[in-house]
Protein backbone atom coordinates (compact mmCIF):
# COMPACT_ATOMS: atom_id res chain seq x y z
CA UNK A 1 0.00 0.00 0.00
CA UNK A 2 0.94 3.40 -0.75
CA UNK A 3 -0.24 6.47 0.94
CA UNK A 4 0.69 10.07 1.14
CA UNK A 5 0.77 12.71 4.11
CA UNK A 6 2.15 15.66 5.03
CA UNK A 7 4.18 15.42 8.28
CA UNK A 8 3.88 19.37 8.95
CA UNK A 9 0.05 18.35 9.23
CA UNK A 10 0.17 15.69 12.00
CA UNK A 11 -0.30 16.96 15.20
CA UNK A 12 1.02 14.32 18.22
CA UNK A 13 -0.24 11.70 18.81
CA UNK A 14 -2.07 11.39 15.78
CA UNK A 15 -2.82 7.72 14.62
CA UNK A 16 -0.56 7.83 11.56
CA UNK A 17 2.35 8.35 13.77
CA UNK A 18 1.66 5.96 15.95
CA UNK A 19 1.33 2.93 12.84
CA UNK A 20 4.57 4.31 11.14
CA UNK A 21 6.49 3.68 14.11
CA UNK A 22 5.13 -0.20 14.75
CA UNK A 23 5.63 -0.55 10.80
CA UNK A 24 9.48 0.69 10.43
CA UNK A 25 10.10 -1.76 13.96
CA UNK A 26 8.44 -4.59 12.05
CA UNK A 27 10.67 -3.45 8.65
CA UNK A 28 7.33 -3.14 6.98
CA UNK A 29 7.76 0.32 6.48
CA UNK A 30 9.88 2.55 3.70
CA UNK A 31 9.43 6.77 3.87
CA UNK A 32 10.32 8.67 1.03
CA UNK A 33 10.50 12.02 1.53
CA UNK A 34 9.52 14.10 -1.12
CA UNK A 35 11.52 17.62 -1.43
CA UNK A 36 11.33 21.05 -3.60
CA UNK A 37 11.51 20.71 -7.28
CA UNK A 38 14.48 21.46 -8.52
CA UNK A 39 14.51 23.85 -11.74
CA UNK A 40 14.53 21.44 -14.13
CA UNK A 41 11.58 20.05 -12.72
CA UNK A 42 9.59 23.00 -12.29
CA UNK A 43 10.37 22.95 -16.15
CA UNK A 44 8.67 19.38 -16.42
CA UNK A 45 5.49 19.59 -14.29
CA UNK A 46 4.87 23.34 -16.09
CA UNK A 47 4.99 22.04 -19.39
CA UNK A 48 2.42 19.04 -18.84
CA UNK A 49 0.25 21.38 -16.89
CA UNK A 50 0.53 24.27 -20.36
CA UNK A 51 1.36 22.02 -22.79
CA UNK A 52 4.21 23.89 -23.84
CA UNK A 53 7.74 24.53 -22.29
CA UNK A 54 7.97 28.20 -20.68
CA UNK A 55 10.55 30.40 -21.60
CA UNK A 56 13.77 30.68 -19.76
CA UNK A 57 12.95 34.01 -18.17
CA UNK A 58 9.43 32.76 -17.65
CA UNK A 59 10.83 29.42 -15.97
CA UNK A 60 13.37 31.33 -14.09
CA UNK A 61 10.41 33.88 -12.48
CA UNK A 62 8.20 31.06 -11.87
CA UNK A 63 10.73 28.86 -10.00
CA UNK A 64 11.72 31.80 -8.09
CA UNK A 65 8.45 32.58 -6.52
CA UNK A 66 7.19 29.08 -6.04
CA UNK A 67 11.04 28.25 -4.77
CA UNK A 68 10.06 24.68 -6.16
CA UNK A 69 6.52 24.50 -4.30
CA UNK A 70 4.47 22.30 -6.49
CA UNK A 71 1.23 23.48 -5.06
CA UNK A 72 2.33 27.35 -5.40
CA UNK A 73 4.09 25.91 -9.52
CA UNK A 74 0.18 24.66 -10.21
CA UNK A 75 -1.65 27.45 -8.97
CA UNK A 76 0.51 29.85 -10.79
CA UNK A 77 0.00 28.37 -14.33
CA UNK A 78 -3.58 28.06 -14.10
CA UNK A 79 -5.76 30.03 -16.51
CA UNK A 80 -7.20 32.24 -14.09
CA UNK A 81 -4.42 32.37 -11.51
CA UNK A 82 -4.87 35.89 -10.25
CA UNK A 83 -8.08 34.42 -9.20
CA UNK A 84 -6.49 31.01 -7.76
CA UNK A 85 -3.68 33.01 -5.72
CA UNK A 86 -6.86 32.79 -2.55
CA UNK A 87 -6.29 29.11 -2.58
CA UNK A 88 -2.11 29.39 -1.81
CA UNK A 89 -3.03 31.88 0.56
CA UNK A 90 -6.27 29.87 2.48
CA UNK A 91 -3.46 26.70 2.33
CA UNK A 92 -0.78 29.03 4.21
CA UNK A 93 -3.63 30.55 6.61
CA UNK A 94 -4.75 26.90 7.30
CA UNK A 95 -1.01 26.13 8.50
CA UNK A 96 -0.94 29.17 10.30
CA UNK A 97 -4.29 28.39 11.88
CA UNK A 98 -2.93 24.69 13.29
CA UNK A 99 -0.34 26.56 15.25
CA UNK A 100 -0.86 26.80 19.14
CA UNK A 101 -1.01 30.54 20.81
CA UNK A 102 2.39 30.78 21.61
CA UNK A 103 3.92 29.02 18.26
CA UNK A 104 1.80 31.74 16.68
CA UNK A 105 2.64 34.69 18.58
CA UNK A 106 6.32 33.49 17.89
CA UNK A 107 6.18 33.41 13.98
CA UNK A 108 4.61 36.47 14.14
CA UNK A 109 7.34 38.04 15.52
CA UNK A 110 10.15 36.08 13.59
CA UNK A 111 8.38 37.49 10.49
CA UNK A 112 8.81 40.95 11.74
CA UNK A 113 12.67 39.88 11.68
CA UNK A 114 12.94 38.89 8.18
CA UNK A 115 12.93 36.09 6.17
CA UNK A 116 16.21 34.35 7.95
CA UNK A 117 16.55 35.41 12.11
CA UNK A 118 18.39 33.49 14.56
CA UNK A 119 17.27 31.97 17.13
CA UNK A 120 19.30 34.14 19.90
CA UNK A 121 17.71 37.05 18.51
CA UNK A 122 14.10 35.80 18.48
CA UNK A 123 14.26 34.87 21.76
CA UNK A 124 15.18 38.09 23.29
CA UNK A 125 12.44 39.73 21.05
CA UNK A 126 9.83 37.02 21.83
CA UNK A 127 10.49 37.60 25.55
CA UNK A 128 9.22 34.17 26.00
CA UNK A 129 10.63 31.88 28.97
CA UNK A 130 13.04 28.96 27.54
CA UNK A 131 10.74 26.37 28.12
CA UNK A 132 8.23 27.88 26.35
CA UNK A 133 10.50 29.79 23.48
CA UNK A 134 12.01 26.33 22.46
CA UNK A 135 8.34 24.17 22.58
CA UNK A 136 6.88 26.62 20.16
CA UNK A 137 10.05 26.76 17.70
CA UNK A 138 10.04 23.26 17.80
CA UNK A 139 6.18 23.78 16.74
CA UNK A 140 6.70 26.08 14.26
CA UNK A 141 9.60 23.47 12.55
CA UNK A 142 7.31 20.46 12.91
CA UNK A 143 4.70 21.86 11.25
CA UNK A 144 7.18 23.15 8.28
CA UNK A 145 6.13 26.65 8.91
CA UNK A 146 10.73 27.40 9.46
CA UNK A 147 13.40 25.30 8.62
CA UNK A 148 16.66 24.97 10.51
CA UNK A 149 20.15 26.05 8.80
CA UNK A 150 23.22 25.00 11.62
CA UNK A 151 22.20 25.08 15.40
CA UNK A 152 20.80 28.38 15.67
CA UNK A 153 19.72 29.65 11.96
CA UNK A 154 16.31 29.54 10.77
CA UNK A 155 14.29 30.57 7.79
CA UNK A 156 10.35 30.41 6.72
CA UNK A 157 9.92 27.43 4.16
CA UNK A 158 8.69 29.58 1.79
CA UNK A 159 8.66 33.95 1.45
CA UNK A 160 4.97 33.73 1.32
CA UNK A 161 4.62 31.89 4.48
CA UNK A 162 6.65 34.84 6.33
CA UNK A 163 4.44 37.32 4.74
CA UNK A 164 1.28 35.84 6.05
CA UNK A 165 2.63 35.20 9.12
CA UNK A 166 3.86 38.96 9.43
CA UNK A 167 0.25 39.82 8.09
CA UNK A 168 -1.15 38.45 11.13
CA UNK A 169 0.49 41.35 13.35
CA UNK A 170 -1.79 44.45 13.91
CA UNK A 171 -0.13 47.71 13.07
CA UNK A 172 0.17 47.93 17.24
CA UNK A 173 1.59 44.54 17.82
CA UNK A 174 4.34 45.31 14.55
CA UNK A 175 5.30 48.38 15.96
CA UNK A 176 5.82 46.52 19.27
CA UNK A 177 7.84 43.59 17.81
CA UNK A 178 9.91 45.80 15.66
CA UNK A 179 10.94 47.66 18.87
CA UNK A 180 11.58 44.38 20.45
CA UNK A 181 13.51 42.90 17.28
CA UNK A 182 15.50 46.65 17.25
CA UNK A 183 16.67 46.01 21.11
CA UNK A 184 17.14 42.24 20.87
CA UNK A 185 20.13 43.35 17.73
CA UNK A 186 21.53 45.53 20.07
CA UNK A 187 22.55 42.65 22.03
CA UNK A 188 24.33 40.69 19.84
CA UNK A 189 27.41 40.63 17.95
CA UNK A 190 27.58 41.15 14.59
CA UNK A 191 23.87 42.68 14.20
CA UNK A 192 24.37 44.93 10.52
CA UNK A 193 23.00 49.01 11.51
CA UNK A 194 21.11 49.09 8.76
CA UNK A 195 18.97 46.38 9.80
CA UNK A 196 18.63 47.89 13.11
CA UNK A 197 18.20 51.32 12.08
CA UNK A 198 15.19 50.22 10.06
CA UNK A 199 13.59 48.22 12.70
CA UNK A 200 13.71 50.93 15.12
CA UNK A 201 12.01 53.17 11.98
CA UNK A 202 9.43 50.49 11.58
CA UNK A 203 8.85 50.70 15.35
CA UNK A 204 8.31 54.62 15.17
CA UNK A 205 11.42 55.44 16.58
CA UNK A 206 12.70 58.15 14.78
CA UNK A 207 15.26 59.28 17.18
CA UNK A 208 16.98 55.70 17.05
CA UNK A 209 16.51 55.16 13.71
CA UNK A 210 18.26 58.43 12.71
CA UNK A 211 21.11 56.90 15.19
CA UNK A 212 21.50 53.74 13.84
CA UNK A 213 21.42 55.06 10.31
CA UNK A 214 24.17 57.52 10.97
CA UNK A 215 26.07 54.43 12.45
CA UNK A 216 25.43 52.19 9.23
CA UNK A 217 27.05 54.68 7.18
CA UNK A 218 30.08 55.02 9.09
CA UNK A 219 30.48 50.89 8.31
CA UNK A 220 29.64 51.38 5.04
CA UNK A 221 32.11 53.64 4.09
CA UNK A 222 34.54 51.78 6.19
CA UNK A 223 34.29 49.20 3.78
CA UNK A 224 34.31 51.26 1.19
CA UNK A 225 30.10 50.79 0.10
CA UNK A 226 30.30 54.46 -0.55
CA UNK A 227 26.70 54.19 -2.47
CA UNK A 228 25.16 52.86 0.94
CA UNK A 229 26.65 55.11 2.95
CA UNK A 230 25.16 57.80 1.17
CA UNK A 231 21.69 55.77 1.14
CA UNK A 232 22.07 55.97 4.79
CA UNK A 233 22.28 59.31 5.81
CA UNK A 234 19.94 60.38 2.80
CA UNK A 235 17.42 58.63 4.98
CA UNK A 236 18.54 59.59 8.10
CA UNK A 237 17.94 63.31 6.96
CA UNK A 238 14.43 62.20 5.43
CA UNK A 239 13.58 60.96 8.88
CA UNK A 240 14.55 63.90 10.71
CA UNK A 241 11.75 65.76 9.16
CA UNK A 242 9.23 64.13 11.44
CA UNK A 243 11.27 65.47 14.73
CA UNK A 244 9.78 68.75 16.01
CA UNK A 245 11.88 71.66 14.61
CA UNK A 246 14.11 73.51 16.53
CA UNK A 247 17.92 74.14 17.20
CA UNK A 248 17.95 70.22 18.56
CA UNK A 249 17.22 68.84 15.17
CA UNK A 250 18.76 71.53 13.41
CA UNK A 251 22.07 70.70 14.55
CA UNK A 252 21.20 66.97 14.49
CA UNK A 253 20.56 67.71 9.96
CA UNK A 254 23.98 69.57 9.99
CA UNK A 255 26.01 66.80 11.53
CA UNK A 256 24.70 63.73 8.81
CA UNK A 257 24.77 67.14 6.13
CA UNK A 258 28.53 67.24 7.29
CA UNK A 259 29.01 63.86 7.58
CA UNK A 260 27.16 63.39 3.42
CA UNK A 261 30.48 64.97 1.14
CA UNK A 262 32.98 62.28 1.78
CA UNK A 263 31.06 59.30 0.54
CA UNK A 264 29.33 61.40 -2.13
CA UNK A 265 32.59 62.38 -3.76
CA UNK A 266 33.91 58.98 -3.44
CA UNK A 267 31.32 58.52 -5.23
CA UNK A 268 30.01 60.93 -7.83
CA UNK A 269 33.00 63.39 -7.82
CA UNK A 270 33.55 66.85 -6.26
CA UNK A 271 31.57 68.65 -9.15
CA UNK A 272 28.57 66.24 -8.00
CA UNK A 273 25.31 68.27 -7.83
CA UNK A 274 23.87 66.42 -5.35
CA UNK A 275 27.60 68.10 -3.39
CA UNK A 276 25.94 71.43 -3.84
CA UNK A 277 22.92 71.00 -2.87
CA UNK A 278 24.46 69.22 0.62
CA UNK A 279 26.67 72.28 0.88
CA UNK A 280 24.23 74.95 0.20
CA UNK A 281 21.85 73.18 2.56
CA UNK A 282 24.30 72.51 5.61
CA UNK A 283 25.23 76.63 5.11
CA UNK A 284 21.80 78.13 5.72
CA UNK A 285 21.35 75.67 8.82
CA UNK A 286 25.24 76.79 9.83
CA UNK A 287 23.87 80.46 9.66
CA UNK A 288 20.64 79.78 11.33
CA UNK A 289 22.32 78.11 14.28
CA UNK A 290 25.18 81.15 14.33
CA UNK A 291 27.98 78.61 14.68
CA UNK A 292 31.10 77.61 12.72
CA UNK A 293 31.00 74.73 10.20
CA UNK A 294 32.43 71.40 11.03
CA UNK A 295 35.99 70.18 9.60
CA UNK A 296 34.92 67.84 7.48
CA UNK A 297 32.00 70.42 5.42
CA UNK A 298 34.73 73.21 5.35
CA UNK A 299 37.33 70.26 3.55
CA UNK A 300 34.46 69.44 1.44
CA UNK A 301 34.06 73.26 0.18
CA UNK A 302 37.85 73.44 0.02
CA UNK A 303 37.61 70.55 -2.67
CA UNK A 304 34.76 72.16 -4.39
CA UNK A 305 37.00 75.32 -4.77
CA UNK A 306 39.74 73.29 -5.82
CA UNK A 307 37.79 71.56 -8.49
CA UNK A 308 36.53 74.86 -10.24
CA UNK A 309 40.03 76.33 -9.93
CA UNK A 310 40.02 78.53 -7.75
CA UNK A 311 43.11 78.41 -5.82
CA UNK A 312 43.01 81.43 -3.45
CA UNK A 313 39.61 80.63 -1.84
CA UNK A 314 40.94 76.97 -1.72
CA UNK A 315 43.47 78.53 0.51
CA UNK A 316 41.10 80.25 2.55
CA UNK A 317 39.53 77.48 3.42
CA UNK A 318 42.99 75.14 4.31
CA UNK A 319 43.70 78.19 6.61
CA UNK A 320 40.47 77.85 8.47
CA UNK A 321 41.31 74.01 9.12
CA UNK A 322 45.03 74.99 9.86
CA UNK A 323 42.98 77.17 12.55
CA UNK A 324 41.14 74.86 14.10
CA UNK A 325 43.35 71.99 14.10
CA UNK A 326 45.66 74.34 16.07
CA UNK A 327 43.01 75.07 18.56
CA UNK A 328 41.88 71.66 18.86
CA UNK A 329 45.27 70.24 19.09
CA UNK A 330 43.55 67.46 16.42
CA UNK A 331 46.87 65.82 14.29
CA UNK A 332 43.71 64.50 11.65
CA UNK A 333 42.98 67.93 11.12
CA UNK A 334 46.59 69.18 10.55
CA UNK A 335 46.98 66.62 8.40
CA UNK A 336 44.19 67.39 5.97
CA UNK A 337 44.62 71.12 6.11
CA UNK A 338 47.99 70.83 4.65
CA UNK A 339 46.63 68.66 2.43
CA UNK A 340 43.84 71.29 1.19
CA UNK A 341 46.80 74.41 1.35
CA UNK A 342 49.52 71.97 -0.52
CA UNK A 343 47.09 71.19 -3.52
CA UNK A 344 46.25 75.07 -3.85
CA UNK A 345 49.74 75.54 -4.03
CA UNK A 346 50.29 72.96 -6.10
CA UNK A 347 47.89 73.51 -9.50
CA UNK A 348 48.96 76.93 -9.98
CA UNK A 349 52.96 75.66 -9.42
CA UNK A 350 53.96 77.06 -6.34
CA UNK A 351 55.70 73.94 -5.83
CA UNK A 352 58.13 74.96 -3.25
CA UNK A 353 55.65 75.85 -0.74
CA UNK A 354 53.36 72.53 -2.36
CA UNK A 355 56.25 70.64 -0.95
CA UNK A 356 56.35 72.19 2.27
CA UNK A 357 52.54 71.70 3.16
CA UNK A 358 52.88 68.12 1.93
CA UNK A 359 56.20 67.09 3.74
CA UNK A 360 54.24 68.29 6.99
CA UNK A 361 51.53 66.57 6.25
CA UNK A 362 53.65 63.36 5.98
CA UNK A 363 55.66 64.21 9.44
CA UNK A 364 52.40 64.64 11.29
CA UNK A 365 50.04 61.68 9.81
CA UNK A 366 50.20 58.69 12.39
CA UNK A 367 48.76 55.14 10.43
CA UNK A 368 47.00 54.95 13.29
CA UNK A 369 44.31 57.28 12.93
CA UNK A 370 43.80 56.07 9.03
CA UNK A 371 40.36 54.93 9.44
CA UNK A 372 39.47 58.75 10.80
CA UNK A 373 40.71 60.26 7.45
CA UNK A 374 39.07 57.92 5.43
CA UNK A 375 35.56 57.58 7.45
CA UNK A 376 35.76 62.32 8.08
CA UNK A 377 37.29 63.24 4.86
CA UNK A 378 37.22 60.00 2.19
CA UNK A 379 40.41 59.27 1.59
CA UNK A 380 43.96 58.03 2.92
CA UNK A 381 46.03 60.92 3.24
CA UNK A 382 49.56 58.59 3.39
CA UNK A 383 48.85 57.29 -0.89
CA UNK A 384 47.83 60.49 -1.91
CA UNK A 385 49.48 63.01 -0.59
CA UNK A 386 52.82 61.57 -0.58
CA UNK A 387 52.35 61.07 -4.51
CA UNK A 388 51.58 64.52 -5.04
CA UNK A 389 54.60 65.46 -3.29
CA UNK A 390 57.01 62.21 -5.21
CA UNK A 391 55.66 64.64 -8.05
CA UNK A 392 56.48 67.63 -6.76
CA UNK A 393 59.50 66.81 -5.64
CA UNK A 394 60.19 65.71 -8.97
CA UNK A 395 59.58 68.98 -10.62
CA UNK A 396 61.79 70.68 -8.20
CA UNK A 397 64.69 68.57 -9.43
CA UNK A 398 64.59 65.83 -6.47
CA UNK A 399 64.77 63.16 -8.53
CA UNK A 400 65.59 60.11 -6.03
CA UNK A 401 63.79 61.74 -3.10
CA UNK A 402 60.79 61.66 -5.54
CA UNK A 403 61.69 57.60 -6.45
CA UNK A 404 61.46 56.95 -2.70
CA UNK A 405 58.30 59.05 -1.93
CA UNK A 406 56.79 56.85 -4.75
CA UNK A 407 57.73 53.86 -3.73
CA UNK A 408 56.56 54.22 -0.09
CA UNK A 409 53.22 55.47 -1.37
CA UNK A 410 53.05 52.18 -3.86
CA UNK A 411 53.84 50.38 -0.99
CA UNK A 412 51.07 51.79 1.47
CA UNK A 413 48.76 51.21 -1.59
CA UNK A 414 49.27 47.71 -2.04
CA UNK A 415 48.76 47.18 1.67
CA UNK A 416 45.79 49.01 1.48
CA UNK A 417 41.91 48.63 2.03
CA UNK A 418 41.04 51.37 0.42
CA UNK A 419 40.28 50.80 -2.97
CA UNK A 420 39.34 54.41 -3.81
CA UNK A 421 42.79 56.04 -2.41
CA UNK A 422 44.52 52.86 -4.37
CA UNK A 423 43.18 53.92 -7.32
CA UNK A 424 43.95 57.91 -7.26
CA UNK A 425 47.36 56.67 -5.82
CA UNK A 426 48.11 54.70 -8.96
CA UNK A 427 46.25 57.79 -11.04
CA UNK A 428 48.96 60.07 -9.91
CA UNK A 429 51.70 57.41 -10.38
CA UNK A 430 50.96 57.22 -13.98
CA UNK A 431 51.07 60.84 -14.01
CA UNK A 432 54.23 60.94 -12.67
CA UNK A 433 55.53 58.26 -15.04
CA UNK A 434 54.23 60.63 -18.17
CA UNK A 435 56.36 63.29 -16.78
CA UNK A 436 59.31 61.64 -16.25
CA UNK A 437 59.20 59.58 -19.65
CA UNK A 438 58.98 55.96 -18.27
CA UNK A 439 56.96 53.84 -20.07
CA UNK A 440 57.35 50.54 -18.34
CA UNK A 441 56.42 52.07 -15.34
CA UNK A 442 53.16 54.11 -16.73
CA UNK A 443 51.68 50.87 -18.38
CA UNK A 444 52.05 49.11 -15.01
CA UNK A 445 50.28 51.99 -13.00
CA UNK A 446 47.48 52.60 -15.97
CA UNK A 447 46.77 48.80 -16.05
CA UNK A 448 46.50 48.67 -12.10
CA UNK A 449 44.03 52.12 -12.55
CA UNK A 450 42.03 50.57 -15.63
CA UNK A 451 41.42 47.28 -13.04
CA UNK A 452 39.46 49.09 -10.83
CA UNK A 453 37.86 51.68 -12.94
CA UNK A 454 36.13 49.15 -14.97
CA UNK A 455 33.52 48.51 -12.17
CA UNK A 456 31.58 50.80 -10.68
CA UNK A 457 34.04 53.80 -10.45
CA UNK A 458 33.63 57.57 -9.98
CA UNK A 459 34.19 59.77 -12.29
CA UNK A 460 37.42 61.71 -11.13
CA UNK A 461 39.16 57.66 -11.43
CA UNK A 462 37.40 56.75 -14.76
CA UNK A 463 37.73 59.47 -17.36
CA UNK A 464 41.37 59.51 -16.18
CA UNK A 465 41.60 55.99 -16.54
CA UNK A 466 40.30 56.08 -20.01
CA UNK A 467 42.73 58.86 -20.79
CA UNK A 468 45.51 57.24 -19.83
CA UNK A 469 44.29 53.85 -22.11
CA UNK A 470 43.99 55.73 -25.01
CA UNK A 471 47.78 57.33 -24.36
CA UNK A 472 48.68 54.15 -24.17
CA UNK A 473 46.89 53.10 -27.52
CA UNK A 474 49.32 56.06 -29.11
CA UNK A 475 52.38 54.66 -27.26
CA UNK A 476 51.96 51.33 -28.77
CA UNK A 477 51.03 52.40 -32.38
CA UNK A 478 47.56 52.12 -32.24
CA UNK A 479 47.40 56.11 -32.74
CA UNK A 480 44.15 56.93 -34.42
CA UNK A 481 41.90 55.18 -31.88
CA UNK A 482 44.23 56.48 -29.09
CA UNK A 483 44.17 59.95 -29.45
CA UNK A 484 39.93 59.78 -30.73
CA UNK A 485 39.77 58.48 -26.91
CA UNK A 486 42.18 61.03 -25.45
CA UNK A 487 40.28 64.13 -27.36
CA UNK A 488 37.17 62.56 -26.25
CA UNK A 489 37.76 62.71 -22.86
CA UNK A 490 39.71 65.92 -22.78
CA UNK A 491 36.77 67.65 -24.90
CA UNK A 492 34.15 66.16 -22.53
CA UNK A 493 36.20 67.77 -19.03
CA UNK A 494 36.69 71.22 -20.54
CA UNK A 495 33.17 71.57 -21.75
CA UNK A 496 31.72 70.42 -17.91
CA UNK A 497 32.50 70.76 -14.69
CA UNK A 498 35.20 69.00 -13.31
CA UNK A 499 35.16 65.55 -11.75
CA UNK A 500 38.28 66.70 -9.32
CA UNK A 501 40.88 68.91 -9.01
CA UNK A 502 42.94 69.32 -12.17
CA UNK A 503 41.61 66.65 -14.07
CA UNK A 504 41.23 69.23 -17.00
CA UNK A 505 45.05 69.60 -17.01
CA UNK A 506 45.74 66.36 -16.48
CA UNK A 507 44.01 65.52 -20.04
CA UNK A 508 45.54 68.19 -21.32
CA UNK A 509 48.77 67.50 -20.82
CA UNK A 510 47.90 63.82 -22.13
CA UNK A 511 46.48 64.84 -25.09
CA UNK A 512 49.43 67.48 -25.91
CA UNK A 513 51.93 65.11 -25.58
CA UNK A 514 49.78 62.24 -27.63
CA UNK A 515 49.68 65.30 -30.89
CA UNK A 516 53.45 65.30 -30.37
CA UNK A 517 53.92 61.72 -30.50
CA UNK A 518 51.43 61.60 -33.70
CA UNK A 519 53.25 64.52 -35.68
CA UNK A 520 49.99 66.07 -35.01
CA UNK A 521 51.22 69.44 -35.05
CA UNK A 522 48.52 71.98 -36.36
CA UNK A 523 46.40 70.53 -33.48
CA UNK A 524 49.14 70.36 -30.89
CA UNK A 525 49.64 73.98 -31.72
CA UNK A 526 46.15 74.90 -31.59
CA UNK A 527 46.00 72.81 -28.43
CA UNK A 528 49.22 74.35 -26.53
CA UNK A 529 47.46 78.01 -27.12
CA UNK A 530 44.13 77.53 -25.79
CA UNK A 531 46.40 75.12 -22.79
CA UNK A 532 47.85 78.73 -21.75
CA UNK A 533 44.82 80.18 -20.79
CA UNK A 534 42.76 77.50 -19.57
CA UNK A 535 43.31 77.43 -16.49
CA UNK A 536 41.78 74.28 -14.32
CA UNK A 537 45.09 72.82 -13.31
CA UNK A 538 46.98 73.36 -16.91
CA UNK A 539 49.36 76.02 -14.94
CA UNK A 540 51.15 73.14 -13.24
CA UNK A 541 52.54 72.41 -16.65
CA UNK A 542 53.12 75.83 -18.59
CA UNK A 543 56.51 75.25 -18.74
CA UNK A 544 56.45 72.12 -20.43
CA UNK A 545 53.30 73.50 -22.74
CA UNK A 546 55.06 76.19 -23.70
CA UNK A 547 58.17 74.15 -24.83
CA UNK A 548 55.69 71.98 -26.71
CA UNK A 549 54.38 75.12 -27.87
CA UNK A 550 57.81 75.44 -29.76
CA UNK A 551 58.51 72.38 -31.23
CA UNK A 552 54.92 72.74 -33.05
CA UNK A 553 55.60 75.73 -34.60
CA UNK A 554 59.64 74.02 -35.51
CA UNK A 555 57.90 71.55 -37.07
CA UNK A 556 55.65 74.00 -39.05
CA UNK A 557 58.62 76.02 -39.57
CA UNK A 558 57.94 79.30 -38.29
CA UNK A 559 60.50 81.61 -37.89
CA UNK A 560 63.16 81.22 -35.36
CA UNK A 561 62.71 84.55 -33.38
CA UNK A 562 59.43 82.92 -33.14
CA UNK A 563 60.64 79.78 -31.44
CA UNK A 564 62.97 81.22 -29.58
CA UNK A 565 60.86 83.45 -27.54
CA UNK A 566 58.14 80.62 -26.83
CA UNK A 567 61.31 78.85 -25.89
CA UNK A 568 62.28 81.81 -23.42
CA UNK A 569 58.61 82.10 -21.91
CA UNK A 570 58.83 78.27 -21.27
CA UNK A 571 62.09 79.09 -19.46
CA UNK A 572 60.91 81.70 -17.32
CA UNK A 573 58.53 80.12 -16.28
CA UNK A 574 59.91 77.07 -15.13
CA UNK A 575 62.05 79.13 -13.47
CA UNK A 576 59.15 81.19 -11.45
CA UNK A 577 57.79 77.67 -10.57
CA UNK A 578 61.29 76.34 -9.43
CA UNK A 579 60.55 73.30 -11.73
CA UNK A 580 64.01 72.27 -12.26
CA UNK A 581 62.65 69.06 -13.93
CA UNK A 582 60.80 71.04 -16.83
CA UNK A 583 64.36 74.00 -17.17
CA UNK A 584 66.33 70.80 -17.63
CA UNK A 585 63.86 69.59 -20.79
CA UNK A 586 63.51 72.81 -22.50
CA UNK A 587 67.53 73.43 -22.31
CA UNK A 588 67.63 70.13 -24.04
CA UNK A 589 65.54 71.69 -26.60
CA UNK A 590 66.99 74.61 -26.94
CA UNK A 591 70.80 72.77 -27.51
CA UNK A 592 68.91 70.70 -30.38
CA UNK A 593 68.01 73.59 -32.27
Amino acid sequence: MAATARREELDEGHPLADLATALQAAGRFSEIELGRLAREDTAVLAERITGTPLADSELERLHRDSEGNPLFVVEALRPDAPTAAPKVQAVIAGRLARLSPPAAALAGVAAAIGRAFTADVLAIAAGLKEQAFVGALDELWRRGIIRAHGPSGYDFSHGRIRDAAYATLGPPRRRQAHLAIARALEQSEGAAAATVALHYENAGKVGEAVRWHARAAEAAQWLHAHADAVHALERALALTDDLPPGPDTAALQLRLLTALPAPLLAREGYSSGRIERVHARALRLVGQLGSDPEPPLVWSLALAALTRGDWDPAREFGERLRARAERDDDQVLWVESDYIRGIAAYWPGRLTEARDHFEAAMRRFQPARRQAHVLRYGQDPELIVRLRLAHTLWLLGHNDEAGRQRDLALTAASDSTHPYSRAVAWAWAAILALDRGDVAELRRHVQALGAYAAGDAPAQVWLPAQAFAGHLDVLEGRTAAGLARVREIRDRLAAGPAPAPGVPGVATRLLLEDYAIAGETEAGLALAGEALSMGRGAELWEAEIRRLRATFLMALGAPAEEIAAELKRALAAARRQQARAFEDRITETLAER
